[in-house]
């Protein structure tokens, strides 16, 4: 009877709990609440999620659903750069010391459940941007201040804080393509600009490269604690959403990732790592595996950046005969939307 008694009053100690709202219920102390880093967090864990039921409907409508479900993670930045600085621009492969190696339109399909095979992601570009925020979001960004990156509107780009800080409270009650390759262009893109020696920052899916690395180099990087996570109700990243360790390497140090990829031995690398999991995915992570092999431009607006899957045929396994000499096209990775009106 007593264990009993205690059973029942430690389960009603957990829930509650869960009812237990986070954030003060007492402002009158910590009035600083609105300015501080804890905010968007508790502000999160208030709205079963984060993100308004409306906000959900669009990103299922976009067909997000499969990226929303990937874990978030910090990023180590120590290994997205020591891993660029083996990226090379003109193949748009990692040249590694026992082969070429890339991430490809299986990589985003599979790890990200971002569809590849659908229309292309383009659109016009000397659109009036301030005045679309207006339209869609029903906030104008504040004017461009000239050669400053204080800016919240840069071209086409929005910073995050100011839309954290537009939308912090719950939406009003009257408010109201091919995904994949155009992530994946966009990544080359910002690969191919943080190769350049005097590159001080990088953008793009990086947590893909760096579940792309944690599966191929599992002797440098983290890997998932067992159990792994079930993953047949979306991407194979949400194997990652569990706890982690990590084997015989310090992470976040640039110098011994550096040392690690340039000793690696072939047995230390995996060149096919789906192997075992495609089968258990759902079929939407699957479903442009037809074309994960093509040899196709990559397009998102204004950015064309050649997909050479050919170079790296031991991660579809197959076998890998001398890459053929390809363009990626000095001209194309030039524009940047950022000369002349009409000329870039």
């Amino acid at each position: 009877m007593i264990i009993a008694n205690n059973l029942f009053s430690a389960m009603s100690d957990m829930q509650a709990l869960d009812r237990v709202q986070p954030g003060p219920d007492d402002h009158t102390q910590l009035t600083w609440q609105p300015d501080h880093r804890s905010t968007p967090l508790w502000r999160c864990a208030t709205n079963e999620g984060g993100l308004d039921p409306r906000i959900m409907q669009y990103i299922d409508a976009a067909d997000l659903i499969r990226l929303f479900k990937v874990p978030d993670m910090e990023v180590d930045h120590a290994l997205i750069t020591a891993l660029v600085e083996w990226w090379r621009p003109e193949t748009h492969t990692f040249h590694l010391p026992h082969g070429e190696m890339g991430i490809t339109l299986q990589d985003m399909e599979v790890m990200l459940g971002i569809t590849v095979d659908e229309l292309l992601v383009i659109g016009r570009k000397d659109m009036q941007w301030n005045v679309v925020c207006q339209e869609l979001l029903g906030h104008e960004p504040s004017p461009v201040i000239s050669n400053s990156n204080k800016s919240t509107l840069i071209g086409a780009r929005i910073k995050y804080k100011w839309l954290d800080a537009q939308f912090a409270t719950p939406l009003a009650a009257d408010a109201g393509d091919e995904l994949g390759s155009a992530a994946l262009a966009w990544l080359y893109r910002q690969l191919c600009s943080a190769s350049k020696k005097d590159a001080m920052q990088i953008g793009g899916a990086l947590l893909l490269v760096q579940l792309w690395a944690y599966l191929r180099f599992p002797r440098i990087c983290l890997i998932a604690r067992l159990p792994l996570s079930p993953v047949h109700s979306g991407p194979l990243a949400i194997r990652w959403s569990g706890p982690k360790c990590t084997a015989e390497h310090a992470t976040h140090v640039l110098a011994a990732y550096q040392t690690s990829l340039a000793t690696l031995r072939a047995e230390q690398i995996v060149w096919e790592p789906y192997t075992h999991t495609l089968g258990s995915l759902p079929a939407s992570c699957t479903a442009g595996q037809h074309i994960w092999r093509a040899e196709v431009p990559l397009i998102y607006f204004w950015i064309v950046e050649g997909h050479h899957p050919k170079r790296v045929f031991r991660q579809f396994g197959m076998k890998q005969l001398v890459p053929l000499v390809v363009d990626t096209s000095t001209a194309l990775h030039k524009r940047s939307l950022q000369g002349k009106w009409e000329k870039d």
